[in-house]
């Protein structure tokens, strides 16, 4: 497994490359920083044990070039497509995730890493998908897009892990679906339905997405480490960019990307109640 702590300067570097060559040779861009449980707030009263770490990593697409963002406006025109087609498309990257978690107590701990985030016109925000009209013990958070399973550390222990080009790609899917293509009579049920089954074997859930859709990529990742103990956590990118829309090194400051690097974005779609 390639370390986990590259560096951007590097990861530029091999940006170009790949934006030169036109192939499919693999990026790895660092982290912004390691995630940690943190110990509580002496300034909260409230709060209690220690808490979860989050952080948000965005894919450092370079903006268009020239008639490149008229190009991505005929293309919409052409399909007929009622949202907009994506600058960064899912057809545009295979990305793959690579993280390692490490128990730094003395004791067995259970960890949990969730990624979450979004394309470059929103977020999957979970908590907006809770019902306010259901019951109180009935109001659910529905599943994260990657992640959530518990992960079992022994004292001391360290656990590696990906986040498979396909699972990213299924992610985006997802995305789609939930944010911008649901069931306008059933906003909420949007998650429950995607993230519970794979697109490639059910269309419950992806029915209002065109089938000549273009579908935008997951380029915001919202990592979020919650553990009963104390953890730290490290990941590394991987990106195959098939049509060069990385950036040069010249553009590799991400504050100079095309993607909105705002703690979150809302959904085009908002969630609602059920309609009656």
């Amino acid at each position: 497994m390639r370390p986990l702590v590259a560096t951007w300067c590097f990861a530029s570097l091999l940006m170009s490359l790949a934006a030169t060559t036109g192939c499919n040779t693999p990026v790895y861009i660092g982290e912004r920083r390691a995630l940690a449980t943190q110990p509580p707030d002496p300034t909260m009263p409230m709060q209690m044990g220690l808490q979860p770490d989050k952080d948000l990593f965005v894919l450092p697409v370079r903006k268009p070039r020239g008639d490149e963002g008229k190009a991505v406006s005929a293309e919409q025109m052409r399909l007929g497509l009622m949202m907009p087609v994506p600058w960064a498309a899912l057809r545009d990257f295979d990305i793959e995730i690579e993280w390692s978690i490490k128990n730094l107590e003395t004791t067995p701990v259970k960890a949990f890493l969730t990624v979450n985030g979004g394309s470059e016109f929103g977020d999957y925000i979970p908590e907006l998908y809770i019902d306010p009209t259901a019951n109180v013990g009935d109001q659910t958070i529905p599943p994260s897009l990657l992640g959530g399973s518990p992960i079992d550390l022994a004292a001391g222990e360290t656990r590696t892990g990906i986040f498979r080009e396909d699972e990213v790609a299924e992610a985006a899917r997802d995305l789609e679906a939930i944010i911008r293509y649901p069931d306008l009579t059933d906003v909420i049920a949007a998650p429950f339905k995607v993230i519970t089954r794979r697109s490639t074997a059910s269309t419950v859930g992806y029915e209002n997405v065109p089938p000549n859709d273009v579908i935008p990529a997951m380029v915001r990742f919202a990592f979020t480490l919650t553990c009963d103990g104390h953890v730290a956590a490290d990941y590394s990118v991987r990106v195959r960019d098939h049509n060069a829309k990385l950036p040069s090194p010249a553009l590799a400051n991400p504050m100079t990307g095309y993607i909105n690097l705002a703690d979150s974005l809302p959904p085009p779609v908002m969630p609602g109640p059920a309609a009656p």
